[in-house]
């Protein structure tokens, strides 16, 4: 603010007095209307360049390289962007006498600069210049025009890369604003920015980073800006989440909050509550699916359900039937998650009825094998292992009808079948299967998939006693996902790791660690299942630790947990913790 107040009195020759022209701040005025009231003022000293600059840029999220011209080119000349702002009409017989008056009057102020060494940035002759539309500058006064932006605090350069500029986040939100009360403007603005982003976005490589996909994502976003919704959808799933490229965003590289960011850019003012903006109402659905999701993996379960529940209602009005089953599976997930294994088994029976509707023989049977390993993870979560063993068995039939030339159960249905042999202590076959998984999943960089699939290893060398293994497998799994949005995983992750650490190595400080940021997520989630898993993980640490009234305390609370939710294991590992207690007690 100290800047902004120092760049208007520069601008008066540096007469200080001259700062009683802004009103002082009222003792409880806000931090940004104190900013608003000072840039008010400075505002009305900015020239015709200087204000179209400041309002254009206020649209971009990223720093921008101002000085490329072809940057220049396509923001301030683009066919459909921002109107020029036009000069004053004058008659015929006064325009050559006010250009020759011009001409010598920058001659005059030229040779003044040269005597007083004096930059264009910091010469009188440049407030004449930039009296124009920005796209009419020239090279030399445009980048004059960039650096007294500069030492006025206004324009920023990037810190990573110098060649790029941004404005202070306060001075954006003001242009921001009144950027928005010129709506062809805001959005001609908008549209040639997508045009610009979509003309630089390159290749995405086959092991991408965040990066590599943020020109098309500024594309999509500026898009929605616009109001071209249609367009932005179509772009958003050719080159972010569709099938075709391997679901980019969610699949590759896990960035939930991208994901979410994005979506919610279709709903008006970002209101997931209301509508997308699409024409049709398969998009509506998979929009208001999609969000669901998005709040689901970012650990911001509260809004999903209701997300959902209109999805389905949506997909069923017009028979995708297919679309109703996966959004149920979805359902199922959070359902399990929050510890209700009840609605989850409900869940999934529901979307296995909607599947027997679909004309579609393949996406029948891949949706349906898939429904059925839910199904069957959640008779294992509640202790009944023959029906889970005899639902993994029909789940791996039903893949070997449609992709004979699959082994094993994949991805997250192989996640889980690795969890149920491994309750069975059938270990052997766990690593067959989960190593299968790891393959595929490097093949195809699903971190999420590779993440939990380390994690699965780990599990299985903790129960074979090789804890050099297991510590290796749980760091690789937490190194993949750590740097993503994907709460769930990383849950996963933390309280495998710490549950180790804790009952094995007697690591407290690893353990404490672990389970206490995890916890942390589970909480702040309600992911309950989790949250019985992460408190016997706490017993075991204050166990090792030799704290007998905490750990039993823990230990409790998840049993008691585990029973409420009717999860047979919580209450089996819980039960292992008091034993331990209870023997220490009585020698």
């Amino acid at each position: 603010m100290l800047s902004l107040i120092a760049a208007y009195l520069n601008k008066r020759g540096g007469a200080v007095q001259r700062i009683r022209e802004i009103p002082p701040p009222a003792t409880d005025d806000s931090l940004e209307v104190r900013v608003q009231t000072i840039l008010d003022y400075y505002d009305k000293n900015l020239k015709k360049a200087e204000r179209e600059m400041l309002t254009v840029l206020s649209a971009f999220r990223l720093p921008v390289p101002l000085n490329k011209h072809d940057f220049r080119r396509a923001i301030f000349q683009g066919e459909t962007g921002a109107p020029k702002i036009h000069p004053r009409i004058r008659s015929v017989w006064l325009k050559p006498l006010i250009v020759l008056f011009y001409k010598l009057r920058d001659r005059l102020l030229k040779l003044c600069d040269r005597i007083l060494k004096r930059k264009l940035s910091e010469s009188p002759r440049l407030d004449s210049k930039l009296q124009a539309p920005v796209d009419t500058l020239n090279h030399q006064v445009f980048k004059a025009m960039i650096t007294r932006l500069i030492k006025t605090r206004v324009l920023r350069k990037d810190s990573q890369t110098i060649a790029y500029y941004s404005l202070q986040p306060l001075i954006q939100a003001h242009y921001l604003e009144e950027f928005k009360t010129s709506p062809d403007w805001f959005r001609q603005t908008h549209q040639r920015i997508a045009e610009y982003y979509l003309k630089i976005a390159g290749p995405i490589p086959k092991q991408p980073r965040i990066e590599n996909i943020l020109p098309a994502v500024e594309a999509v976003h500026h898009l929605c800006q616009a109001g071209e919704f249609e367009k932005a959808w179509d772009i958003f799933v050719e080159r972010l989440i569709g099938k075709k490229v391997n679901k980019l965003l969610s699949n590759k590289l896990a960035a939930w909050d991208i994901y979410l960011d994005l979506h919610l850019d279709f709903f008006p003012s970002r209101d997931f509550t209301q509508e997308p903006q699409v024409k049709r109402t398969r998009e509506k659905s998979i929009i208001v699916h999609n969000t669901g999701l998005a709040f689901e993996n970012l650990g911001l379960p509260t809004n999903s359900k209701s997300l959902y529940e209109r999805s389905i209602t949506q997909k069923i009005e017009f028979e995708d039937w297919i679309g109703v089953s996966i959004t149920l599976e979805a359902l199922s997930y959070l359902y399990i998650n929050c510890g209700d294994l009840r609605a989850a088994k409900t869940s999934i029976q529901q979307s296995l009825s909607y599947l027997v509707h679909s004309s579609s023989r393949a996406n029948h049977q891949w949706q349906e094998h898939t429904e059925m390993a839910v199904k069957a993870w959640v008779d294992c979560l509640k202790g009944d292992m023959e029906a889970a063993g005899q639902s993994f068995q029909i789940a791996e039939d039903l893949l070997h009808q449609f992709k004979p030339g699959s082994l094993y159960l994949l991805y997250i249905v192989g996640v889980f079948y690795t969890g149920y042999l491994i309750k069975f202590k059938q270990l052997d076959k766990a690593r067959q299967v989960i190593e299968e998984n790891l393959k595929i999943s490097r093949k195809s960089y699903s971190i999420s998939d590779i993440s939990r699939c380390y994690r699965c290893l780990g599990d299985i060398s903790a129960e074979e006693q090789q804890h050099e293994a297991a510590k290796q497998h749980y760091q690789e799994a937490l190194k993949i996902i750590w740097n993503t949005a994907e709460h769930g995983c990383l849950i996963e992750v933390l309280s495998a790791r710490g549950r180790w650490a804790a009952k094995y190595m007697q690591d407290v400080e690893t353990a404490q660690t672990d389970l206490t940021e995890a916890l942390d997520y589970a909480l702040s989630a309600g992911y309950r299942l989790s949250e019985a898993d992460i408190r016997v993980g706490l017993a075991w640490m204050y166990y090792g630790r030799g704290d007998a009234n905490r750990a039993k305390e823990e230990a409790e609370r998840a049993r008691q947990m585990s029973e409420e939710m009717g999860y047979h294991w919580g209450q089996v590992d819980a039960l292992e913790v008091l034993d331990k207690v209870e023997l220490a007690s009585c020698q």
